[in-house]
């Protein structure tokens, strides 16, 4: 794959939960380390991780600057720092799930690193529904990217849920406005699979 990506995964409390496979964090770290190899050396990729106040001034943390896979940082490369921060997700577990407020962030944020001419997408997992108390709306979330998005410079937020807490309904909503689908691995053990999915299938727009 040659496009510009940020991968946002969910960090709160629930993705702890185990399963026969290992832990849904685990079991999404690994996906997105596989997801990783797909891209081309142009490819420019990102990470962040989202819980409610994950970070004290927000629901969401950069854990990894948007870049070229190839870049040279420091003694070493985006890929490795990528596959570094996910391997670090199982380590800043904890929270509830701020769902609104990360995506309209992940959304502007893509856009702003619009790359002409390739598929600009945010991939979003997550295993819950969104409750931050003190974040936005799902009518103003929807009412921002309805707004926002751009027909003649799209960024797509294709989301993926992840277990039997996950209201497929409002990620759909979420995805739509941006032209994208909604995603779901009820069973965690097809995480990987849903994942590589999505990913794959956002060249196709």
């Amino acid at each position: 794959l040659d496009a510009p990506l940020l991968g946002v995964i969910d960090v709160s409390g629930p993705m702890q939960a185990q399963t026969p496979e290992g832990s849904r964090i685990t079991l999404a770290v690994d996906a997105a380390k596989a997801a990783v190899g797909l891209f081309s050396n142009t490819s420019e990729v990102g990470l962040w991780a989202f819980s409610v106040d994950h970070d004290p001034a927000r629901d969401w943390t950069e854990i990894v600057p948007v870049r070229p896979i190839n870049a040279a940082v420091g003694e070493t490369t985006q890929a490795q720092l990528l596959t570094k921060g996910v391997e670090s997700l199982p380590g800043i577990t904890g929270g509830g799930t701020g769902l609104y407020d990360t995506a309209l962030a992940a959304f502007r944020s893509a856009k702003a690193g619009y790359d002409p001419g390739k598929v600009n997408s945010v991939v979003l997992l997550t295993d819950g529904q969104n409750d931050d108390p003190r974040g936005i709306s799902l009518e103003t979330l929807l009412t921002n990217l309805r707004a926002e998005f751009d027909p003649a410079q799209p960024v797509m937020i294709i989301t993926i849920g992840v277990g039997p807490d996950v209201d497929l309904d409002v990620l759909q909503q979420i995805s739509a406005p941006t032209g994208a689908k909604a995603y779901e691995a009820r069973d965690p053990a097809q995480i990987q699979a849903v994942f590589l999915d999505a990913m794959t299938a956002r060249t196709t727009r």
